[in-house]
């Protein structure tokens, strides 16, 4: 229904300039995914704790079909060259709708798409391993793409001259870093409009 709705909107083939997406993307087959590539829509995913925690049991995965070869596409949303944009989830992920230090932070989503372990099941399925994304790839889901899905990739989602000077410095490379390392990486500054509008170590940044 969603994908009929956008041809109605747009055509079968595009283009699309107002970067329409689909939030959500759990399932979708070789036929439905071939029509995204075609109107070049924007895919909004959920990389930490959404794959192994809401469609690891196997009553879930029986629920949705049964077929494991349709759910959480990432690495081929990807390699087709859908923009990926990673996602929260946010407030649903908070137990009882209580927020936590150790989740929705961008780096939980770039470890989650390495290795999608879930905080209620923490080994995943076998059958998630295809679908695994790199650090850059996770990184580019929560940046890059992340700002062209709010078509704002103009101002945002990267570093260069004329963008917005929000920037958040961490205290490792996550591009070279394991998923663990990726999980226990923290926040040195975070810069707001050209502005440190948080500073965990005065002597980085007085």
């Amino acid at each position: 229904m969603v994908l009929d709705a956008f041809e109605a909107a747009i055509g079968p083939t595009g283009p699309n300039p107002l970067h329409h997406r689909i939030e959500h993307v759990i399932q979708v087959s070789d036929p439905q995914l071939a029509r995204m590539v075609a109107m070049e829509l924007s895919v909004v995913i959920h990389l930490d704790t959404v794959a192994a925690d809401w469609v690891g049991d196997p009553e879930d995965v029986a629920a949705l079909g049964g077929d494991t070869a349709w759910l959480t596409r990432w690495r081929d949303f990807v390699d087709a060259g859908l923009h990926a944009a990673g996602a929260t989830d946010v407030p649903w992920i908070f137990p009882n709708f209580v927020m936590t230090d150790d989740m929705g932070r961008p780096v939980e989503q770039i470890a989650g798409g390495m290795d999608p372990i879930g905080r209620v099941h923490p080994e995943p399925p076998d059958w998630m391993a295809a679908q695994l994304l790199t650090a850059e790839q996770g990184l580019r889901a929560v940046t890059v793409d992340a700002a062209y899905a709010l078509r704002d990739e103009a101002n945002r989602g990267h570093l260069a001259p004329g963008m917005y000077a929000d920037i958040t410095i961490l205290s490792r490379d996550v591009a070279v870093a394991t998923p663990a390392e990726i999980r226990s990486t923290t926040v040195i500054a975070t810069i707001v409009g050209g502005q440190a509008a948080f500073c965990a170590d005065p002597e980085f940044c007085p």
